[in-house]
């Protein structure tokens, strides 16, 4: 567990896990089922869910192995979590999925 390439991944679930206790878990109470999504391509999605606090979980993902142009992301300070080496720009990257938590009425 602790030698490459196995400690790579379990820093990255550990990182995973805390994100998903400390940012996401506490703004549960209250959310109303359903969501948003839209298509951004052959083989990209965007997808948001309003949490209890008012706050906006919209994830992106493009499962394509080109990369697809975004219109718009929320700010940069939203982020949290790419599984790419650099956050969505103007594209998300191929195989990639980005993470952002924006507050109430802040998502793009």
């Amino acid at each position: 567990r602790e030698r490459a390439p196995h400690a790579a991944w379990l820093a990255r679930y550990r990182r995973l896990l805390a994100l998903r206790r400390e940012a996401i878990m506490p703004r549960l109470a209250g959310i109303a089922p359903g969501g948003r999504d839209a298509r951004l391509g052959p083989a990209a999605a965007r997808v948001e869910w309003r949490l209890g606090d008012g706050a906006t979980l919209l994830l992106f993902a493009n499962f394509a192995a080109e990369p697809v142009p975004l219109a718009a992301l929320p700010p940069a300070e939203c982020l949290l979590y790419c599984s790419a080496a650099n956050a969505p720009a103007a594209q998300i990257a191929p195989h990639c999925a980005a993470f952002y938590l924006a507050p109430g009425g802040a998502a793009a």
